[in-house]
């Protein structure tokens, strides 16, 4: 049996998926003064994962293990073997799921371990994206959504959206778009971009939307729309930068710079200034 070559297996595990592989979740939705809006984020199924695995070490070479616990999380093991002595696996878990609870566990932990691997572990660098919902399709790449409000009926929202267009980072060789260098997603802070003379360094020039204030017990959250390169990205201010953001009183259609990173699995600012 050949021996398959760590890194190489380990960078093409990784590599970023074609976009007709990506799909789209709602996060949650909002309806104000622009109508129906829903945060959606990337995400990459079990078959495309599957595919991943046969097409980078053979369907042959691989194989995963399910366990249910007593409490019904699933474990899920994969393992891959390099070569006639060695094999690598690695595993994770996750709760039953709402929705079909058997498959829907099953394939989140099929997920989550081959995140373990890399595979579409690049997802967890974009941030999330507001999208417009419309009662009738706009592209033929919209995708349907309904979310039911569980206290108001008149809440909820259904229609149609427009996946939003992943940046050049997140595409394969060969996938790319053009695209302003200093319009790349609110995480281009890690992955250096040009940035004009009135940018400072190590931060991205955007549009400021809206801003909607939250009470929370350990103090304010503001949760911020910024416009960035056609999409409408979401970022919190939080502590200090809640007070900073409040001093500036932005209005819509404000040019501002910020830098930002992830906490707790949101993106948070670190810095603001006025641009212009």
């Amino acid at each position: 049996m050949e021996t398959l070559d760590v890194k190489k297996v380990g960078k093409e595990l990784a590599a970023p998926f074609a976009p007709d592989e990506i799909e789209w979740r709602v996060s949650r939705v909002s309806v104000n003064s622009r109508g129906p809006q829903a945060i959606v984020v990337p995400y990459v199924s079990s078959r495309a994962i599957q595919n991943r695995f046969d097409n980078v070490v053979g369907w042959d070479r691989w194989e995963n293990k399910i366990q249910q616990l007593p409490n019904g999380a699933f474990i899920q093991s994969i393992s891959i073997r390099i070569g006639e002595n060695q094999t690598i696996t690695k595993c994770d878990g996750a709760d039953p799921t709402n929705f079909e609870e058997t498959k829907g566990g099953i394939s989140s932990a099929l997920k989550r371990t081959a995140v373990l691997f890399g595979v579409g572990r690049y997802l967890y660098n974009l941030n999330e994206v507001w999208v417009e919902v419309h009662e009738k399709r706009k592209t033929d790449r919209d995708i349907y959504t309904y979310h039911k409000d569980k206290k108001d009926q008149s809440k909820d929202v259904r229609g149609y959206f427009t996946p939003p267009t992943l940046p050049n980072w997140a595409l394969p060789e060969g996938f790319g778009h053009e695209q302003s260098p200093s319009r790349n997603d609110l995480s281009s802070q890690k992955h250096h971009n040009q940035q004009s003379n009135t940018v400072p360094a190590g931060m991205v020039e955007c549009i400021f939307k809206d801003m909607v204030e939250k009470q929370y017990d350990d103090g304010v959250v503001y949760e911020i729309c910024f416009e960035q390169g056609g999409q409408i990205c979401v970022i919190y201010a939080i502590g200090k930068m809640a007070e900073e953001i409040k001093k500036l009183q932005l209005k819509p259609e404000d040019r501002v710079a910020i830098s930002s990173e992830e906490h707790r699995g949101q993106w948070v600012l670190n810095n603001v200034v006025k641009v212009g």
